[in-house]
């Protein structure tokens, strides 16, 4: 269970659509997050796209398996950065750049 005690919730199409868009770490490091049938996907560089699943405001995690994205915003509310957490790596920190 990749949430201790964690469960899903749900989005509708219409609130995931926020979080839409590209996100750019200093190390170059791209992560693109679109909609696919009412679900938010993630995909960096070529690795396979993730279907991501929300547990919290702004925090999502990957099904079977251990990688986390929490969602950073500004006073106002709109999205501004993400940070991918990965047991298997340092957590990353990824600034959006642009909305598709």
């Amino acid at each position: 269970k990749p949430l201790p005690g964690g469960k899903a919730m749900t989005l509708g199409p219409k609130q995931l659509e926020q979080y839409v868009g590209e996100y750019r770490a200093r190390d170059n490091f791209k992560i693109t997050m679109k909609l696919v049938n009412g679900q938010l996907h993630a995909r960096s560089g070529k690795s396979r796209e993730m279907t991501l699943v929300p547990h919290a405001q702004h925090a999502f995690f990957v099904s079977k398996a251990l990688t986390h994205f929490q969602f950073k915003t500004d006073s106002s509310g709109k999205i501004m950065a993400l940070i991918v957490i990965d047991p298997s790596d340092a957590p990353k920190k990824a600034v959006r750049v642009g909305k598709k």
